[in-house]
């Protein structure tokens, strides 16, 4: 309490907080060296101290860690510190982008469908075998986050409960002249920029919730 500006009352970090279970560290590739250097000792010494605080505490967590930089590499060119690498690569996992597992695309789909949905009080719709099949032979250089946007925006455009179709897919999907071309020919240049602005809307009213008033001024 009064350690910084606002502060009215304690506050656990969050190695405290996983005290006694697993702490996960997203993109740890991405931590200054300074701030390795300070978990580095928490994970030696299991102790921390908080902010303002006065005798350290003891914490024992289990530490997971996910990275999409090849950490060994990092370690020699002095980006990442070798003995905090070492400290953490007791058991390593690698997990192939997804261009290179296709057949996990109809499981990660369905899963990412039901995940959107409920955010929009909907019954999450399955996916066509046709955009299925496009879908596997995508490279998805942005892997599962870009998955997940195309997932999503097919499902805000859609005003029904059907499969995920062809149509609904991004363009970027399709190669020049490949599946996508006969069904954009099909499509004026009116009827295009009706589309561009009614996918606009569509997602400003989702990120404003439905309140029409913030999603106008987003817009």
């Amino acid at each position: 309490k009064g350690a910084f500006t606002g502060a009215t009352q304690q506050h656990a970090g969050v190695f405290e907080r996983a005290d006694g279970g697993t702490l996960f560290l997203d993109e740890i590739g991405e931590l200054p060296l300074e701030l390795q250097v300070k978990l580095l000792r928490v994970l030696e010494e299991k102790l921390v101290l908080r902010v303002g605080g006065r005798a350290p505490s003891t914490v024992d967590a289990r530490i997971v860690c996910a990275t999409n930089r090849d950490l060994e590499k990092e370690v020699a060119a002095g980006k990442f510190r070798a003995d905090l690498f070492w400290r953490l690569n007791v058991v390593r996992i690698t997990l192939e982008p997804l261009r290179k597992r296709p057949e996990d695309l109809p499981a990660l789909a369905a899963r990412l469908l039901a995940r959107h949905s409920a955010g929009l009080g909907r019954r999450p719709p399955s996916v066509s075998e046709e955009a299925l099949k496009v879908m596997r032979s995508y490279s998805w250089p942005g892997n599962v986050r870009q998955l997940a946007n195309a997932l999503e925006r097919a499902l805000v455009l859609k005003s029904d409960d059907e499969a995920i179709a062809l149509a609904d897919l991004p363009p970027e999907l399709f190669a020049p002249g490949g599946v996508a071309a006969p069904l954009a020919a099909k499509k004026t240049l009116g009827e295009m920029i009706a589309a561009l602005d009614r996918e606009q809307i569509l997602l400003a009213m989702k990120r404003a919730r439905g309140v029409k008033a913030q999603a106008a001024e987003a817009l």
